[in-house]
């Protein structure tokens, strides 16, 4: 049994899954074409607008954080004070293939009122 969101595998006899709350399904083949990612980046302030934006309009989501390989690590130790810390984590924000219609629309009202607050501010300045 599979989460069709998370991804997590659960026992026989299991049938929702502990963090979504959602039907478990039985194979991983219906788990790989269930869920979709709607965001990606590596804005941890921008990934929590979303993940309240989709709360708000009840889309259920699953996201992710995972930390970037940096190549040359020791480079960025010496060259910390001269260079622009560059972000260290990547968030992914998956939802069910149902809501998908839903929470790109969240997320382009988010991106369009983000937009046209620096709009306003540009203005102001």
């Amino acid at each position: 049994m599979f989460c069709p969101l998370c991804k997590a595998e659960y026992r026989p006899g299991f049938v929702t899954c502990s963090d979504c709350q959602i039907p478990l399904v039985a194979s991983q083949a219906e788990v790989a074409s269930s869920a979709e990612s709607v965001w990606k980046g590596d804005d941890r302030r921008k990934c929590s607008k979303i993940l309240d934006s989709l709360n708000a309009v009840g889309v259920r989501f699953h996201s992710k954080e995972s930390l970037k390989k940096q190549p040359w690590p020791w480079i960025s130790i010496l060259l910390f004070r001269f260079m622009t810390p560059r972000p260290t984590c990547e968030f992914e924000v998956w939802v069910l293939r149902d809501d998908l219609d839903r929470a790109g629309a969240a997320v382009r009202m988010l991106e369009e009122a983000e937009r046209k607050e620096e709009e306003d501010m540009g203005r102001e300045d």
